[in-house]
């Protein structure tokens, strides 16, 4: 349970001004997250404290249309596993500078968007560099309150690190090693050049020679880095490692080539998560709907297949998690978020309401952007003509929301 009393002045705006924008924030989910509970509890309870933190690792897929919730689910899931020591990457596909159909560029933005747990997310800097000195600063504080110091903690160190072995990639390995020395030795400049090739960023032929770095970041090593990076995560103290993959467009922005890549690459990945050498490892992968998948194509049919079982909460173990609520809840949680919500504006801008006139307008809204569900975007365009509503209460306490109004509100005006 989360009390807005909780939540300072700045945080609350933040919210409010990402989510009249269109877009979840980036901290602050759980102060108005609404049908969502009971997916975390279970996803935690039978994945994330169990399976995967024992070894396992395991695929869902979040169905969704867009403006129906997948990015807040995906972040609800990053906070979860950041508060159950896990190493996190939430990664954005996008046509032209993330398609799926390319792996390395997938496996690049990985690397430059993980973050290492922490109980507030969204407040760790992004990408290798924050996990590997999270991951250096941990070590060296046990070291040390074991009281190693001088040659002691050298030798320490120096066993601890021929101890990170049996990774697929060998650049790899000696690249997460070199990066422990160079925080531990001072040396910036080297640390800086080694994340560079850790994030897919570059590749200077002085690598090979001065880092044992053997090749740059491409198509041909995309899988066994990520491979790679899943078993380090682990060796290096952190429950596993959670990816999340969020697509910002459709399926009919790649050609036919493409996304017949995309979804071989996507059919790859989902099997690597019954190969034990992918182990502490979850994957979620949203969609806007399975409709891409009637082709008859055998790349097609064999996703589909892998896509056939549905997530419930008596039977955790299928893969597709169908967000869109039963017809009969959906006023219901709409009518739950405008109260959440109302709660966090009040916060943002230290104002009150009168609750009739609030929760009155809530419900009449509520209902209007159900009756145009059909238009899509359901919750995003119920988010943002709440902050309309709030808005006029703040300024007009005697305030009601109109049938009429609603309507107009509803269809985006």
């Amino acid at each position: 349970m989360f009390f807005v009393s909780e939540l300072d002045r700045n945080t609350a705006r933040e919210i409010i001004e990402s989510l009249n924008k269109g877009n979840p924030p980036a901290r602050g989910l759980e102060y108005f997250t609404v049908g969502l509970d009971d997916y975390l509890q279970v996803i935690e309870k039978e994945y994330l404290s169990t399976y995967i933190k024992n070894g396992g690792s395991g695929f869902k897929a979040v169905i969704a249309q867009y403006g129906q919730g997948k990015t807040h689910f995906l972040y609800a899931i990053r906070n979860l596993a950041c508060n159950n020591n896990y190493v996190v990457s939430y990664a954005t596909l996008s046509p032209d500078e993330t398609p799926f159909h390319k792996l390395e560029l997938v496996y690049s933005q990985i690397a430059r968007r993980i973050c290492p747990p922490s109980k507030d997310a969204s407040s760790l800097e992004q990408g290798f560099r924050s996990v590997l000195t999270y991951w250096y600063q941990t070590k060296i504080d046990e070291f040390k309150g074991k009281g190693l110091e001088g040659e002691q903690l050298s030798n320490a160190i120096n066993q601890y690190l021929e101890g990170i072995k049996g990774l697929e990639s060998l650049s790899f390995e000696r690249a997460v090693r070199l990066c422990f020395k160079f925080l531990h030795e001072g040396k910036d400049e080297d640390f800086e050049n080694v994340v560079t090739w850790l994030q897919g960023e570059g590749y200077d032929a002085s690598y090979k020679k001065k880092y044992g770095l053997m090749h740059k970041v491409d198509r041909s090593h995309a899988m066994q880095l990520l491979r790679s990076l899943a078993k380090w995560v682990h060796i290096a103290g952190f429950s596993g490692l959670v990816l999340l993959f969020d697509e910002t467009e459709s399926q009919p922005s790649f050609s036919t080539r493409q996304k017949e890549s995309l979804l071989n690459n996507l059919r790859q990945l989902i099997d690597e998560t019954t190969n034990p050498n992918f182990g502490h490892v979850m994957l979620f992968y949203s969609f806007p709907g399975l409709d891409f998948l009637q082709s008859k194509s055998l790349t097609y049919e064999a996703l589909k297949q892998r896509l056939e079982t549905v997530f419930e909460f008596k039977n955790p173990y299928g893969v597709r998690i169908e967000l869109e609520p039963q017809n009969e809840k959906v006023v219901e949680q709409l009518i739950e978020l405008g109260i959440k919500l109302s709660k966090v504006y009040a916060v943002a801008y230290d104002c009150s309401f009168d609750q009739n006139n609030l929760q009155t307008s809530i419900k009449t809204l509520a209902e209007a952007c159900y009756r145009e569900r059909y238009g899509g975007g359901l919750r995003r365009r119920f988010v943002q003509a709440s902050i309309k509503v709030f808005s006029e209460l703040r300024q007009n306490a005697n305030f009601v929301l109109t049938q009429d109004e609603a309507e107009k509100l509803a269809k985006g005006g």
